[in-house]
């Protein structure tokens, strides 16, 4: 994470690794030790968008992909064109 001007980093790759452990086990430091040993191993590696906004207050969402099930009917295929497109529109935003 760097500045709002960009000019200095807040913070190195052990931090932004405990940062996001301690998000994805809701604080529980146990957890997020498990979390953090299984990321420095390479055990371990959330998604991109996961790994890049967790735990950070301005931040995208936390998922790269969307499972939708389509019926093979008129309304359902109108139904997962309209929520694939809100979708797109509220990842790209």
């Amino acid at each position: 994470m760097k500045t709002n001007d960009k000019s200095q980093y807040l913070e190195d790759y052990n931090q932004h690794v405990a940062i996001v452990a301690l998000y994805l086990a809701n604080g529980n430091k146990a957890q997020a030790k498990q979390f953090i040993s299984a990321m420095v191993e390479q055990r371990y590696q959330p998604a991109t968008p996961t790994f890049l906004n967790a735990g950070r207050a301005r931040r995208g969402e936390l998922v790269s992909c969307f499972l939708l099930e389509v019926d093979d009917s008129l309304n359902s295929i109108n139904f997962i064109d309209s929520t694939a497109k809100q979708l797109s529109k509220l990842v790209a935003a």
